[in-house]
C-alpha cells in the first residue's frame, strides 16, 4: 500500500521554501484536484502528477532583481512564484550560476555569444562552464535560456601556462565576439601581452575588456556592468 506523503514536506522539496510560495502551490494543486484545503498529507500515487502539474502551471524566482526578470522572460504562460535563493530556477542560491544567466542575457542582447576569458585557474573555468551547461540542458528542455537568444559559448586561456603561439591566439580570438582579460586572476604577463598584441595588431579581432574583480561571479558582473 503507498504512503501518504506530507504535504508541505513535499512543496519544500519541489523549491516551494517560503510560507507565500507554498501557499501559491498548494492551491495549484487544489485547483488541479489533487488536493484539498482539509488535507496535510498527500498519496505517494499522486507525487508525479503533482510535479508535473506544478512545473507547468508555477516558475520559480529568487527576489534578487536579475532573476525576477529572467524569469518573467522564461516563465511563458507560468506564474512566477518568489522563493528563498536555493529553490530559485535561475541561480539555485549560487552566485556564479546567476552572474552566467544574467551575462547570456545582457551580452545576448548585444550579439556577444562567443566569449574568450583569457586567465583564471582551470576550476574557475570548469565553475563558469558547470552553469552554461546547466543553462544549456535547461533549454533543451524549456525550462531555461530567454527566449530568441543564442546559446552562450565560453572558451577558456589558462592564465597559470606559458603564453601560446601568437597565430593559435590570433585563431581564438576571431571565433570570439568578446575577449576578457581577467587581470586579477592568476595571468602570466607573457599570456596577457600576446592576446593584447593581437587585439591591437588586427582590427577585426573579438572586442578587447579588462577585468579585476576576484572569483567568477564578480568577473562576470563587472564585464556586463562595464559594456552592456
Amino acid at each position: 500500500m503507498a504512503k501518504d506523503k506530507c504535504i508541505a514536506d513535499f512543496l519544500f522539496e519541489q523549491g516551494f521554501n517560503t510560507p507565500p510560495s507554498e501557499r501559491v502551490a498548494r492551491e495549484t494543486l487544489i485547483a488541479g484536484g489533487l488536493t484539498n484545503s482539509t488535507k496535510r498529507n498527500i498519496c505517494s500515487d499522486k507525487l508525479r502528477r503533482a510535479q508535473e502539474m506544478l512545473a507547468l502551471s508555477l516558475f520559480r524566482a529568487c527576489s534578487d532583481h536579475r532573476c525576477q526578470l529572467l524569469a518573467t522572460l522564461e516563465a511563458g504562460t507560468r506564474r512566477v512564484v518568489t522563493v528563498a535563493d536555493a529553490g530559485c530556477q535561475i541561480c539555485g542560491g549560487k552566485k556564479a550560476r546567476r552572474s552566467v544567466a544574467w551575462a547570456a542575457y545582457r551580452l545576448g542582447l548585444m550579439g556577444i555569444n562567443r566569449v574568450l576569458v583569457i586567465g583564471g585557474t582551470p576550476a574557475e573555468h570548469d565553475e563558469i562552464s558547470k552553469h552554461v551547461r546547466s543553462r544549456g540542458s535547461g533549454r533543451d528542455r524549456g525550462r531555461g535560456g530567454s527566449p530568441g537568444q543564442a546559446a552562450m559559448e565560453f572558451r577558456f586561456v589558462d592564465g597559470t601556462r606559458p603564453g601560446r603561439a601568437s597565430e593559435a591566439a590570433a585563431a581564438l580570438m576571431r571565433w570570439a565576439d568578446l575577449v576578457v582579460i581577467w587581470a586579477n586572476a592568476p595571468l602570466k604577463h607573457s599570456v596577457s601581452a600576446t592576446y593584447a598584441a593581437c587585439a591591437a595588431g588586427c582590427r577585426e579581432h573579438a572586442r578587447l575588456v579588462y577585468a579585476s574583480c576576484t572569483g567568477a561571479a564578480a568577473m562576470l558582473d563587472q564585464v556586463v556592468s562595464g559594456i552592456a
